[in-house]
């Protein structure tokens, strides 16, 4: 199983390829890295046939920001949104969004993080210190 959670960006393993190569070339830009942004894309699409392996599990939260932040050409993100509503229904997939108007938040979110787990009884438990209250 691996559980994601981005809040600005839709994550990579569900990128389109325009919607990918957008992404790519603003960090490039940003960050004056090199522009190897085509290998990228390709890696990135290549990647995307863990969607449809059906020993693999993805749950992926995404920020409702990240389906309005205009990263890209608005016909690049219309068609991005397609592709993540027609994700939805996938065995092995489950997609959520957290509204912006989900709760007050105490800081901004400021990316996202990636939790890849083998084997869920293999997690370590969390303990509670004896006089710890319940609940």
């Amino acid at each position: 199983m691996v559980h994601g959670f981005e809040s600005v960006i839709v994550p990579g393993i569900p990128q389109t390829a325009d919607y990918a190569r957008a992404a790519f070339m603003r960090y490039a830009e940003l960050q004056r890295s090199p522009r190897d942004t085509e290998e990228a894309v390709r890696a990135r699409m290549q990647r995307q046939e863990l969607l449809h392996d059906p020993h693999k599990r993805f749950a992926i939260l995404i920020g409702e920001t990240a389906l309005r932040s205009l990263i890209c050409a608005p016909s690049v993100l219309a068609v991005q949104l397609d592709r993540l509503s027609r994700l939805i229904g996938m065995e092995t997939i489950e997609l959520g969004v957290i509204p912006m108007a989900a709760a007050p938040l105490r800081i901004p979110p400021t990316g996202g993080f990636w939790i890849h787990v083998r084997d869920l009884r293999r997690l370590p438990r969390r303990r509670r210190a004896p006089d710890a209250p319940v609940g």
